[in-house]
């Protein structure tokens, strides 16, 4: 899938193909070179009159063509010799490569001519890629023929995608926050304790984005070789290396001008002000060479950016708000659509960008996604920007800056290849649209941390005004509108965690369960209650309600992915044994894996001693089907007291379970 950032930059069909200078005008986007130490407000006199970094002009048509092809297989114990031959064979029968009969005489499969696995996605649909791109109709009949073969759940493209009152001196030049309420926001909120997720092309080292930074992750993938950008592929520094390993390109700090719209520091004597000027920023590197970046990529960045730990990754701090200036043409992918019911599942908002072709939203993902809120542009006078695109999918508008005038400054660098200097620039477009709106999502969800993401698109929509009707986002009217009716006075936390006040639901069992020695919190005092609970903590959980039996562990793992040096080792080992946590038919425990909801009532039916129980013959819950996977346990904790599902009469078996309800759920099974 083929996402441009929601700025408009030129998008060409191939890698190999890439432009020798991105649309966008460095010296401009540089606004002069101006220095972070300038005072006073910045000198537009030099800039040209066509607009700095220009994004509303309409994007070129966004092409379709890839050389990879996500599948996902029936069977997760299918080989990798496997995959790539059904996958051949799929490609033969679109005549994509010759059959076999039609090969040269003793000629050999390689990675010359068949297709090669890459990774696998967070979802366990693997990336598979063929030596040369292929055609959309190429791509269409592929498609078509893995999906008739039983063996394959599904199959689709992996599309490119590509980037959309203070102290402070350059204040002035913001009109986006005077003239939008965002000051009398602040009077409300600020955005304090909530994590913004920036998924772009990573952020930069700058005084005006230092100290907001929350630990991020590289997910750039390493091909080709030139891709990543910075050399290495995914790692654990998100920060943008610009384009300094190659000259086709420009550098453009996209990210960095995201990051800086939605919360700058504020108040600290340089440069701009932040539109949630407390929030945190957690860089999630999705885009490399050029600003480009593969779906699958993106996609593994949303599941982390949620909490979801993927390979290695962990995210000891996941995002409360998820922001993607992006956009690309085409259908939603299946990919991106399960990554974001992920993000959303795990209540975390996802904010996109509507996209810079003045065309109808409803062809550019993601803002034609399912479950995310899509942001249009507007201009000074409130109306649609000409650049930015419309229609039903567009749920709400804000500023995205017009010409030179009426553009949106935010955090930049001064250099046109690599870092060298902190700096400020000009950029217009929904990808500058799409932050204001997540800094308003922080904003409302320090007033009120309990809401979900469909009260808070629906908050958004009916507090928004302008002369276009209901649309453009009020950020003063939006927190209001979620505030308690005393924003004051807030609970002060009486137990043993400084995020866990009185006033939340489980602030008992949270307690209950750090004095029982079952969940501990973290060294700096916080118990994240709402970060997703691995496998690894679930056994350690198990063993110590257990009561940290005598136990020798083996010499010799029964995991091949836990060592006997592993955390938790003994404890893993433990579970095994008494058949409370079983692994997978492939030999792994996948210690760093979320629990499911389905799993845990598993694991406590069975710490129970795995009681006579008759599940009714209706379900207590319209999503657990009577005859599903764990139909029993769930109906057992139920019938215990130990659940009783959300009010909407759903259990959501494959929800991640969280801190808190699993604080809530030992609880109850011990009292």
């Amino acid at each position: 899938m083929v996402l441009t950032l929601a700025v408009a930059f030129a998008v060409t069909p191939a890698l190999s193909m890439l432009p020798a200078q991105a649309a966008e005008d460095p010296a401009k986007a540089d606004s002069q070179g101006i220095d972070s130490a300038l005072p006073g407000p910045l000198d537009r006199s030099g800039l040209d009159e066509t607009g700095p970094a220009q994004d509303g002009a309409a994007d070129e048509q966004v092409p379709q063509e890839t050389p990879r092809v996500i599948v996902r297989f029936e069977d997760p114990a299918t080989s990798e010799a496997q995959k790539e031959q059904i996958v051949a064979e799929a490609a033969q029968e679109a005549d994509i490569l010759p059959a076999e009969d039609q090969a040269p005489k003793g000629a050999a499969a390689s990675a010359e001519t068949e297709p090669q696995r890459v990774k696998q996605t967070a979802d366990s649909a693997d990336v598979l890629e063929f030596p040369e791109e292929l055609e959309v109709q190429e791509q269409s009949d592929l498609i078509d023929q893995l999906e008739e073969d039983p063996r394959v759940a599904y199959a689709e493209p992996d599309r490119l995608a590509r980037a959309a009152a203070t102290n402070d001196p350059l204040y002035g030049s913001q009109f986006t926050l005077e003239d939008r309420s965002v000051p009398e926001a602040w009077s409300m909120a600020t955005g304090r304790g909530v994590t913004i997720g920036v998924l772009d092309t990573g952020v930069i080292r700058h005084p005006d984005l230092d100290a907001k930074r929350v630990s991020g992750y590289d997910f750039v993938s390493p091909y080709p070789a030139d891709f990543p950008v910075d050399g290495n592929g995914r790692d654990a520094d998100p920060s943008d290396p610009g384009d300094n390993k190659s000259s086709r390109c420009q550098a453009t700090w996209h990210g960095s001008h995201v990051a800086g719209i939605a919360a700058a520091s504020t108040n600290n004597g340089i440069g701009i002000a932040g539109v949630a000027r407390d929030a945190s920023i957690q860089p999630v590197r999705v885009l490399g060479s050029c600003t480009y970046g593969y779906e699958s990529d993106i996609a593994d960045g949303i599941r982390y950016a949620a909490g979801q730990t993927i390979g290695g990754a962990v995210n000891r701090n996941p995002s409360d708000v998820i922001n993607m200036s992006l956009a690309l043409y085409g259908q939603c992918g299946r990919t991106m659509q399960s990554a974001i019911d992920y993000a959303v599942g795990s209540n975390v908002p996802v904010v996109v960008a509507a996209g810079n072709s003045a065309d109808n939203a409803n062809m550019y993902p993601p803002a034609n996604c399912s479950n995310v809120i899509a942001v249009g542009a507007a201009d000074e006078n409130g109306q649609v920007a000409s650049y930015s695109n419309t229609g039903p999918n567009v749920d709400v508008l804000a500023p995205g800056g017009h010409g030179t005038r009426y553009s949106i400054i935010s955090t930049i660098d001064a250099g046109t290849t690599g870092p060298i200097r902190a700096s400020y620039g000009y950029k217009n477009g929904t990808s500058m649209a799409t932050p204001f709106v997540s800094g308003t999502v922080a904003m409302m969800l320090e007033a009120n941390p309990d809401l979900t993401p469909a009260q808070i698109e629906r908050t958004l929509k009916s507090t928004s005004t302008g002369p276009l009707g209901r649309l453009q986002v009020s950020p003063a009217d939006a927190v209001r509108a979620v505030a308690p009716a005393k924003t004051a006075t807030k609970p002060t936390p009486t137990g043993p965690f400084r995020d866990v006040p009185a006033s939340n639901q489980f602030a008992t069992e949270i307690t209950w369960a750090k004095n029982q020695k079952y969940l501990n919190g973290w060294s700096d005092g916080t118990f994240r209650p709402t970060q997703n609970i691995d496998r690894n903590a679930m056994a350690a959980v198990a063993y110590r309600m257990a009561g940290s039996p005598a136990y020798t562990p083996p010499k010799v793992s029964p995991y091949k992915d836990v060592s006997p040096s592993s955390a938790f080792y003994k404890e893993i080992t433990w579970a095994r044994s008494q058949g409370l946590l079983t692994g997978w038919s492939d030999g792994t425990f996948r210690p760093l894996n979320d629990i499911d909801r389905n799993a845990t009532a598993a694991l406590l039916y069975r710490m129970s001693g795995s009681p006579a129980y008759t599940a009714p013959k209706t379900s207590s819950f319209k999503d657990v089907r009577p005859g599903s996977a764990f139909y029993k346990e769930i109906h057992w904790m139920s019938a215990q007291g130990i659940t009783t599902g959300w009010n909407d009469g759903t259990f959501r078996p494959l929800d991640q379970t969280h801190r808190d309800a699993m604080a809530a759920f030992l609880y109850r099974f011990e009292n």
